[in-house]
C-alpha cells in the first residue's frame, strides 16, 4: 500500500509513520525540508512540497493508492488568525483537488473536533453533534470548520473521504508542544491556577492506530470519533501531581477574570499563559463518545496513565521541563 502522510513531522504525524511503517506500508511523507527527521532516513520517501503549493501536491500524489492528510497548524492565537485560514482552509482544499486529480482511491482526513462539536459533561458529543461551536471567536475553529465544508463538496465530486477526529492527544513526541502545554507548564511551575472544564484525553499512539483503522476499515463519507477518557482539568492536574510527586494548584480561575488577563498578556507576552481562545474555550467540557469507532474500526486506547508517564519522561529526556 503506496501512500503518503502531509504534516508527518507533527504530533500525530510521527507517530502515526511509525504505526503504518510497522503494518508494513510503504510510506511517502510531503515535507518543505527534507532530512527534518534522520531516524526516517531509509524507512520513508521524503517528498519535497508545500500544502500551500497546489502543484507541489499534484506531482508528489502521482501513482499512489491512498493519502493521509494530517497538516495543520494549531493556534488560538489573535494575531496568527490568517494563518491558520491559509493553513486549515486553503491548504486543505489543495490537498482535496490534488488527490480527486491523481484519482486517489483511499483517503483519510484527520479532522478536528472543533469543526464537529462539542459535549456536555453530562451528555458527551458523538458524530452526530450539530454544530454548537459557532459563538466561539476562535480563527483555528472557523479554518477548521470551513475545511470539513469544504472536504463534503469534495465527496460530492467522487473523493473517497473517510473522517477521523482525534480527541486532545497526550504522550511522547509532541516537539512543538501541541496538546500538552498544561504538562509542561506545571512541571516548570508555571501553573498558579487551574479551570474548570475538561477534556477527553487519548494517547498519541492510539490516535495513530486509530487513523490506520479508519483508512483500513472506515466507510467513505462515515465519521469516527477516537479518544481515551473524559477527565476534568482538575483531576488531571491531580492525577499528573500524584504520578510526578508534585502538588497540583489549589486556586481555580474564574471564568470571568480570564478574558481580561488574555488581552493583556497577548499584548505583553510572545508566549503567554492564557491567550483569547483559551479564555473562551475554559469551562467547557470537551467531552466524547467514541463507541462507533470502538465498535466498528477496533478502536482502543491504553490507561491515561501509562500516557502521563510517558510524556512527562520524553519531556524530561528531551529538555522540556526544568531540573
Amino acid at each position: 500500500m503506496k501512500v503518503i502522510i502531509t504534516g508527518a513531522t507533527g504530533f500525530i504525524g510521527r507517530s502515526l509513520v511509525e504505526e503504518l511503517l510497522e503494518n508494513n506500508y510503504e510510506v511517502k511523507v510531503l515535507v518543505r525540508t527534507k532530512g527534518k527527521v534522520p531516524q526516517w532516513e531509509g524507512r520513508v520517501q521524503e517528498v519535497q512540497g508545500d500544502i500551500l503549493d497546489y502543484d507541489s501536491l499534484e506531482k508528489a500524489f502521482k501513482g499512489l493508492d491512498g493519502v493521509f492528510h494530517l497538516a495543520g497548524v494549531i493556534s488560538t492565537l489573535k494575531k496568527d488568525e490568517k494563518f491558520m485560514y491559509d493553513i486549515n482552509f486553503v491548504g486543505s482544499k489543495n490537498v482535496f483537488e490534488a488527490a480527486l486529480k491523481n484519482n486517489i482511491t483511499n483517503f483519510l482526513f484527520l479532522a478536528s473536533i472543533f469543526a464537529l462539536g462539542t459535549g456536555t459533561k453530562d451528555k458527551p458529543a458523538n458524530e452526530e453533534i450539530d454544530y454548537n461551536l459557532g459563538n466561539l471567536d476562535i480563527a483555528y475553529f472557523k479554518a477548521k470548520r470551513l475545511g470539513e465544508l469544504e472536504s463534503y463538496e469534495y465527496l460530492k465530486r467522487g473523493l473517497p473521504i473517510k473522517y477521523v477526529y482525534p480527541t486532545f492527544c497526550v504522550g511522547p513526541g509532541d516537539i512543538y508542544i501541541s496538546s500538552q502545554r498544561l504538562i509542561v507548564d506545571f512541571l516548570n511551575g508555571k501553573l498558579p491556577a487551574t479551570i474548570r472544564g475538561g477534556y477527553n484525553a487519548i494517547d498519541v499512539r492510539d490516535t495513530a492506530k486509530g487513523l490506520r483503522l479508519g483508512y483500513e476499515k472506515g466507510k467513505i463519507g462515515e465519521k469516527y470519533l477516537v479518544g481515551g477518557e473524559n477527565i476534568t482539568y482538575i483531576d488531571f492536574l491531580k492525577r499528573l501531581g500524584k504520578l510526578t510527586g508534585k502538588n497540583p494548584p489549589r486556586l481555580v480561575t474564574p471564568k470571568f477574570l480570564l478574558k481580561p488577563t488574555a488581552l493583556i498578556m497577548e499584548k505583553v507576552m510572545k508566549n503567554p499563559l492564557v491567550d483569547w481562545g483559551t479564555a473562551l474555550m475554559a469551562g467547557y467540557h470537551w467531552y466524547y463518545d467514541d463507541s462507533k469507532a470502538r465498535k466498528e474500526l477496533g478502536h482502543t486506547s491504553r490507561s491515561l496513565d501509562e500516557s502521563i508517564n510517558d510524556a512527562v519522561s520524553w519531556f524530561r529526556d528531551n529538555g522540556y521541563i526544568k531540573k
